[in-house]
């Protein structure tokens, strides 16, 4: 594939994951309360949530202006990390490439959520009836950040020291 096909459906495929995010969150602002609504009757629910910390709710007492400039600051950094190793691995197989663009796609929406609202619309709840209960909600961005993560996971098993042997390059 040529290098510039490639990178022309990795930047949609991003596009794509970032539309998704952004258009779900403003679905379930203009939608929900913080009631919860049915998905799949003892599975899965809508619940709006407005996550001010990160991860697993991590940093969400600490104090708010600070944390919500130290968590964009953070995101983007990350993002600008992501974008040179993009660069740096350019010749590499699409495979290669595209975690490292869902994980972008993902942080973008999460940061622009951030930007705007100085917080993160979560609204997906899982569980397993009454016996298993996952206790965060999540969003469309971090289903792709996380899958992304997973892709990235298995290139680095399947395809070892590829990543690493063109950084060093």
């Amino acid at each position: 594939m040529k290098i510039v096909t490639k990178f022309v459906l990795l930047v949609l495929i991003m596009f794509a994951g970032f539309c998704a995010d952004f258009h779900t969150k403003r679905w379930v602002r203009n939608s929900f309360s913080k009631d919860e609504a049915v998905l799949i009757e003892g599975y899965a629910e809508i619940a709006y949530s407005e996550n001010r910390g990160m991860v697993f709710g991590l940093l969400n007492r600490s104090n708010s202006a600070l944390r919500n400039r130290l968590l964009i600051g953070a995101n983007l950094i990350s993002m600008g990390l992501f974008i040179y190793l993009i660069w740096k691995l350019r010749f590499l197989q699409f495979m290669v490439h595209l975690p490292f663009f869902m994980i972008l796609s993902g942080a973008a929406g999460n940061v622009i959520d951030r930007i705007r609202f100085g917080h993160v619309v979560d609204f997906i709840h899982i569980h397993w009836q009454d016996k298993l209960n996952w206790p965060y909600l999540f969003n469309v961005a971090d289903i792709i950040i996380c899958t992304g993560g997973f892709i990235l996971i298995l290139v680095m098993v399947f395809r070892k020291n590829i990543i690493t042997k063109e950084i060093k390059a």
